[in-house]
């Protein structure tokens, strides 16, 4: 039998370069060249890896949009942005029609239907998908969603919140969990929420205090719910965003009254998770737009000139979601 092509003409490290600056479509055609190549391609490591640069550079700058409210086309719509706009590129269809974000993690989705009783895990990128079912009722009206990854143990899990308890299901183990208590009841999420890090985040409004905002996040270690401090800075009068930026956790703040962000917080990849800087940051990596407020005005930053800008766009009944380019999905 002939030696494949990669074990005749090119080295083991620089065949692994090759194939890692590719495009994700690209290295899934590749990896029926060889058992070697395939093998290279679905390590986990070099998912992982290809994970991580995707999130860093995301230098295509595109989205993925979901329309506010009916869905009756189920469709999204890839959006990209160049040139201090939004441009549309092309319709997306909805897996199975199921068209409700209910959770956005490291590229993959977490969608479902009205029924809320079958959910999806969907990469639109490398088109991976997998079904689950939820085996339960819920007994209360006010249900959260959340996903979240763990590279360090390569665990992925969906977390349902329902009144003073939550559920958990694990993709390694491909169960959920008995009903936990929820030690946060009396209150609301605010915003969509963010995971990084083995972990998700939720901006917390106590239904007594509406004024006073807290940071609760799961961590998937030990899988319960805890408080992360927020800066000092940040009063009753403003109102707390959480996003990612260029794979750094963020969080921003809008005055009240003027409706205008006014300070952002950056915590390093290596930080701990409760941990931020002592003096808020402006300016975060190249020209990257961080919000997309409710007049449909996108705000953007740009560290080189030290300047801020706003973008008017079209996509005002769009729920904007990063498009990673990425290999990975849960097992």
């Amino acid at each position: 039998m002939a030696p494949e092509v990669d074990e005749l003409y090119l080295p083991i490290h620089v065949l692994h370069l090759m194939l890692s600056s590719l495009p994700v479509k690209s290295m899934l055609r590749f990896k029926t060249v060889s058992k070697s190549w395939n093998a290279m391609i679905s390590d986990p490591v070099f998912v992982q890896i290809n994970l991580q640069k995707s999130n860093d550079s995301n230098s295509q700058n595109l989205f993925l949009g979901r329309p506010y409210g009916a869905n009756d086309f189920k469709m999204f719509h890839l959006i990209k942005l160049q040139d201090g706009k939004f441009d549309f590129e092309a319709l997306v269809d909805c897996p199975y029609n199921l068209d409700i974000v209910l959770g956005y993690c490291d590229g993959v989705f977490l969608l479902s239907d009205s029924s809320y009783r079958t959910f999806l895990l969907w990469s639109p990128c490398n088109r991976r998908r997998a079904l689950l079912w939820l085996p339960y009722k819920f007994e209360s009206s006010r249900v959260h969603y959340g996903l979240c990854h763990d590279p360090t143990v390569g665990e992925f899990k969906v977390v349902i919140v329902y009144g003073e308890y939550y559920r958990v299901f694990s993709c390694k183990d491909e169960c959920w969990s008995e009903k936990k208590e929820f030690p946060y009841p009396n209150g609301s999420r605010s915003g969509s929420g963010l995971s990084m890090n083995g972990a998700f985040y939720w901006v917390w409004r106590d239904e007594n205090e509406p004024h006073n905002e807290e940071i609760i996040y799961f961590d998937s270690e030990d899988d319960k719910f805890k408080i992360s401090e927020k800066p000092n800075q940040v009063t009753p009068n403003h109102q707390m965003f959480l996003v990612c930026l260029r794979g750094h956790f963020c969080l921003y703040s809008r005055h009240g009254r003027t409706n205008k962000i006014d300070k952002i917080w950056i915590i390093d990849k290596n930080r701990a998770k409760n941990s931020w800087p002592r003096e808020p940051l402006y300016f975060v990596e190249n020209d990257i737009v961080i919000t997309l407020s409710i007049d449909a005005r996108f705000e953007g930053f740009s560290i080189c000139e030290k300047t801020r800008s706003e973008f008017e766009g079209w996509m005002h009944d769009l729920q904007l979601f990063p498009y990673v380019d990425s290999l990975f999905f849960p097992n």
